[in-house]
């Protein structure tokens, strides 16, 4: 979930609605990618590899100071799983400090 966005369209829309501030730290030679092309790009991720991926840089990015509190959050997101293709529902945790 990014900022509240849970699908393809709302990632776009987000984007969208926040193409400038997203222009201070992204180029964007192209504008904001639309739900197609980040629906295209989602699927090719690979857990795994994303895994490998975002576990150091959250490490890396994150300092917790001494008594600071983490709250966490757990969800399953619904019409995720694909019993056809057996295909367990995708799970999210969210941790905020």
């Amino acid at each position: 979930m990014i900022c509240g966005a849970n699908n393809v369209t709302a990632i776009a829309t987000f984007g969208q609605a926040r193409t400038e501030w997203l222009r201070t730290f992204l180029a964007l030679p192209h504008e904001i990618p639309s739900h197609d092309t980040f629906g295209r790009v989602l699927a090719r991720l690979k857990p795994p590899a994303l895994d490998q991926c975002f576990r150091p840089w959250m490490a890396s990015v994150v300092q917790l100071t001494a008594g600071e509190v983490v709250a966490i959050d757990g969800e399953t997101v619904r019409w995720s799983q694909a019993r056809g293709e057996g295909r367990a529902a995708i799970e999210l945790v969210s941790a905020i400090a």
